[in-house]
């Protein structure tokens, strides 16, 4: 396990697994990934926000509909949110 500390950086090469875990209620993440198309399955997974700004409360996808996007994706779905490798 890698703990990032303030402006560290890693690297998950696609076709290796990994996950992460926010372990603070103020960090911020940026993603950038290459080559494109991550970004279909972004755009595939997100819903179009009812106004500007963020939600009051967490909005989580349907865990169903969430499977089936990540297997047309070919993304292997490791375990449930915050899970750490044993």
């Amino acid at each position: 396990m890698t703990k990032l500390l303030p402006g560290e950086t890693a690297f998950a090469p696609r076709g290796v697994p990994h996950t992460f875990r926010f372990e603070s209620e103020t960090a911020r993440m940026l993603v950038a990934a290459t080559p494109a198309g991550f970004d279909r399955f972004v755009a595939a997974v997100g819903e179009r926000a009812g106004a500007p700004g963020l939600p009051d409360e967490p909005v989580l996808p349907d865990p169903e509909r969430f499977a089936k996007i990540c297997r047309e994706f070919e993304i292997e779905l490791l375990g449930p949110p915050g899970t750490l490798p044993s």
